[in-house]
């Protein structure tokens, strides 16, 4: 047999590759360009999920309190104030109604989804499409809980930023979805429906939020007392809670039948009740025909709160005691605030206790506890509550006068030079003082040898100015100037004591306050407790108590003060006509 031929691989038939056709390789690229978008998809949301500067979920976020509040002596709260004024309630007091017309209007499958619900959000994302705005927002409760909590801050941060564009909108609808699953994951239902009515604005104020506040500002009731059409109402007012408030058509004629738009939204949310199965037909149509009016809370608009001027000395006074400013730090802050006493105060201002005798004419004064240095209640003056500029008559500081001699003076003569009431004082002109010109009386005469008593209820110049020159030569400046630091008068005064201060001359100036406080030292046996106040600071968040600053300094003797005393009741009923 024939042998077979020699053969190299390179002599061997090549097998043909095959082609992929057209179909294919499309197939092939749009699966790459898939699987090339998922993979940059997943790393994109990975990065807005962990980015460092977005949000981060945390429950401290969700209930921390952000107001502060301002009670009075009796414990009653006069005043609150701050981002957000809350006074949040648990789920076991809402009502079941509530419950059902917020779930009806908002998010019905509330109890179902998991903090995102797919279905809804496409179906706004093409209803939106459609109608070229952003009116569907398809947020569920879970997401507008978070976007209350956390995605608003971010938003107001960005903005001033100037960082706020589309990119940033659409990175911040991402986190705020995942800390919607990541809220599901950590709290239930029921406590997450707590948090968002707790947070949501009603239109019933510029920092008033949750329906707890909403509830007392348009009825005038606790939330568990709401009934079917108040709660259907107060459901359907937080998608335009300025435009659904009735009592904005109080204030007067508008172009916007506030009324009307608040009763349709009303309405709509029953329907959409009855629709789910929540409600009656026969429920509907009685809270449906139920006049909406009739059911507001009927009060008179006060324009002017009698305590505006101890408000704002009461949070003065809170940011020196604590350091901290209660407009921004939670705290409740307990005061001596007696509101009859303030009231009254405010009536004497507004010139319907005495009536003045022209417009020039102004007041302000202070009322001082003179046992413990508490403040009950403040003066600001005739115009306080018309002026801009908000002066305060009570706090602003002039001369004195004539109200510094018992202080400087003669009180501190018993002790330290050892006079009695029965002291004679010599009324004669002369150069008392080393600087100004010849110290003159008001009224231009002299009498000589006079008793103490008279020489203060005649109020004196020249015996004032002695006997305060014989008691600085027995003490010294110094203690002149620590003297008046006890008294209360501050550092740009007390550190340039001079003579004549105890006529009120030279550079003495004092508030109203100030001399009230003052005076205490005369019915507090020669002791003064520091003016204040405020009684305690609770903070908030961690409960932490800071007391009041009730310092007390020993001036005169309780012989001194009682002394000092007689003389004054003696000016009063003296017929000195002073």
């Amino acid at each position: 047999m024939p042998e077979p031929a020699n053969t190299t691989p390179s002599q061997q038939p090549k097998k043909k590759r095959r082609k992929l056709d057209i179909w294919n390789k499309i197939a092939v690229c749009v699966l790459t360009l898939f699987l090339v978008g998922c993979i940059s998809v997943f790393f994109i949301l990975v990065n807005i999920i962990n980015d460092p500067e977005g949000m981060r979920f945390s429950q401290d976020g969700l209930s921390t309190l952000s107001n502060s509040r301002i009670f009075d002596a009796s414990g009653n709260l006069v005043y609150e104030f701050g981002d957000e004024i809350r006074e949040d309630i648990t789920y076991e007091k809402i009502p079941q109604s509530v419950v059902d017309a917020f779930l009806s209007i908002e998010d019905s499958r509330y109890f179902d989804h998991n903090g995102f619900d797919l279905p809804r959000f496409m179906a706004a994302a093409i209803a939106n499409l459609r109608s070229g705005n952003f009116s569907q927002g398809g947020s569920t409760l879970t997401m507008q809980m978070i976007d209350n909590a956390f995605t608003k801050n971010q938003e107001a941060k960005l903005e001033n930023e100037g960082k706020l564009n589309k990119f940033a909108q659409v990175k911040l609808k991402i986190q705020e979805i995942y800390l919607s699953l990541i809220a599901e994951q950590s709290i239930n239902k029921e406590d997450i429906f707590e948090f968002y009515v707790n947070r949501i604005w009603f239109g019933s104020g510029n920092n008033t939020r949750g329906i707890q506040k909403a509830s007392q500002y348009y009825f005038g009731k606790d939330v568990s007392q709401l009934n079917l059409g108040e709660a259907a109402f107060l459901a359907g007012a937080i998608n335009a809670p300025y435009n659904n408030n009735p009592i904005n058509n109080v204030n007067g004629p508008a172009e916007i039948d506030f009324l009307k738009q608040a009763t349709e939204r009303r309405n709509l949310t029953l329907k959409l009740m009855l629709q789910h199965g929540y409600i009656t037909e026969e429920e509907y149509e009685l809270a449906k025909n139920t006049r909406l009016e009739f059911a507001l809370k009927s009060s008179e608009i006060v324009s002017e709160d009698p305590n505006e001027a101890y408000i704002t000395q009461t949070i003065k006074e809170c940011q020196t005691l604590t350091g901290q400013d209660p407009s921004i730090i939670p705290m409740d802050i307990y005061t001596a605030l007696n509101a009859d006493v303030q009231k009254q105060a405010d009536e004497i201002c507004n010139g319907n206790i005495v009536s003045f005798p022209n417009e020039a004419f102004d007041i302000g004064f202070g009322i001082v506890d003179n046992t413990n240095g508490e403040i009950i209640a403040v003066a600001p003056g005739r115009r306080y509550h018309s002026d801009e500029t908000k002066i305060d008559n009570s706090t602003d500081r002039y001369s004195p006068g004539s109200t510094m001699k018992p202080l400087l003076a003669y009180a501190p003569t018993f002790d330290i030079l050892g006079w009695a009431t029965s002291h004679t004082v010599n009324d004669t002109p002369k150069d008392y003082f080393t600087t100004g010109s010849n110290l003159q009386n008001s009224d231009r005469t002299y009498q000589g040898r006079m008793s103490l008593t008279d020489a203060v209820g005649v109020s004196k110049n020249t015996t004032a100015a002695a006997a305060m020159i014989d008691l600085v030569k027995a003490t010294g400046y110094d203690y002149w100037k620590e003297y008046c630091q006890k008294l209360g008068y501050d550092e740009d005064v007390y550190s340039q004591f001079v003579e004549q201060y105890c006529i009120g001359g030279a550079d003495m100036q004092a508030s109203p306050i100030q001399q009230a406080s003052a005076y205490s030292i005369f019915a507090n046996k020669g002791q003064r407790i520091n003016s204040h106040r405020i009684r305690k600071v609770v903070r908030r968040a961690d409960s932490v108590e800071i007391g009041a600053n009730k310092q007390a300094n020993e001036l005169i003797s309780e012989q001194a003060a009682f002394m000092m005393s007689t003389i004054l009741e003696k000016v009063v009923t003296g017929n000195y006509n002073n």
